[in-house]
């Protein structure tokens, strides 16, 4: 893959922190939650998961969660280098901790597999690679950056990317105290949502 050819690890949390300043610069866009216990508690979750053994990049990308204030928006995402948002929408979605872990566990598997810059550098195409290989890659970083703050359909991942998240995600868990069958709980309410009510379509780029 392009991603892994390219780019290193610490390109990728390059890229996150880049991408995290711009979010933070649209409050009309993205507004950031200031409720510092709440922020804690998923914190402690995510903490709890970066114990797996299968985390490898945990000494080098960030796994920070920062949460978005949007009860319509029932979604999650991460960027490369581990930046992890929660909309609040999610989060009012979900009946249990569990539930959460697992969605938070399919994110980090998203970003130790760099699905997220993957698909970023497909729907940039290969001008921005190139560039970045001869030497600019401030000004790449900085312009996806701009590119993804302004639009997270660029977060969409491939069917097998999702499924490989999912499968990682559950591997997750099991070195965890929650039940490693929430996954497939959530999976199953987010289908029964979306059958039985006009779901935000914003679903197909879930987690």
């Amino acid at each position: 893959r392009i991603a892994n050819s390219v780019f290193s690890d610490k390109d990728d949390l390059e890229m996150g922190a880049s991408i995290d300043k711009e979010i933070r610069s649209k409050p009309s866009q993205f507004q950031i939650l200031n409720n510092l216990a709440l922020q804690k508690y998923i914190q402690s979750i995510v903490n709890q998961l970066t114990k797996s053994p299968a985390i490898r990049k945990k000494q080098i990308y960030t796994y920070k969660v920062t949460i978005i204030d949007d009860d319509k928006t029932i979604n999650a995402f991460c960027t490369p280098g581990g930046y992890i948002y929660v909309y609040t929408g999610l989060l009012k979605f979900l009946d249990n901790e569990a539930s959460l872990a697992a969605v938070l566990a399919h994110e980090i598997a998203h970003a130790e597999k760099r699905h997220v810059r993957q698909r970023m550098l497909s729907a940039m195409g290969l001008q921005l690679v190139l560039s970045a290989i001869l030497g600019g890659q401030s000004s790449v970083f900085q312009e996806m950056g701009l590119q993804i703050a302004g639009s997270l359909a660029l977060l969409s991942n491939s069917r097998a990317d999702e499924l490989e998240a999912d499968e990682w995600g559950f591997l997750y868990l099991q070195s965890s105290p929650y039940y490693q069958g929430a996954m497939s709980y959530f999976f199953q309410k987010i289908a029964k949502q979306e059958k039985s009510s006009k779901f935000n379509k914003t679903i197909e780029s879930l987690l």
